[in-house]
């Protein structure tokens, strides 16, 4: 049961990608990688993590900076990853290129630690 249509929308919007070789075109020369979605546009929460929880997440095996929370997991085309991309925005705002590090499968929600990207 999904609980999306309970709660308001969501000021944050995220595109989340990997990058897939191309292949060879036809002369035999490599063809640029290409963008594969998993998820374009999707409404998220966005959190930064400070303090405490900062410093929590630190003495893992991964570093994390924000926090992304997709509740919405209906309109996912494949399962979230480490090491794919997430671009966020808000109304068109670009907020930057982060990296997935970590994901937490709730059930009903995904919470998605990412760093950014350098």
């Amino acid at each position: 049961m999904n609980r999306w249509n309970d709660m308001e929308q969501l000021q944050y919007q995220a595109d989340i990608y990997y990058w897939e070789e191309g292949g060879m075109d036809k002369w035999g020369n490599p063809a640029p990688p290409e963008k594969v979605f998993v998820a374009q546009d999707l409404e998220v929460d966005f959190q930064p993590l400070t303090g405490q929880t900062r410093s929590v997440s630190s003495g893992t095996e991964y570093e994390s900076s924000h926090r992304l929370y997709i509740f919405d997991t209906d309109k996912l085309t494949g399962p979230v990853k480490q090491g794919m991309k997430v671009d966020v925005k808000m109304d068109e705002r670009n907020f930057g290129t982060y990296i997935v590090v970590f994901i937490a499968d709730h059930m009903y929600h995904l919470e998605v630690e990412v760093k950014r990207d350098v």
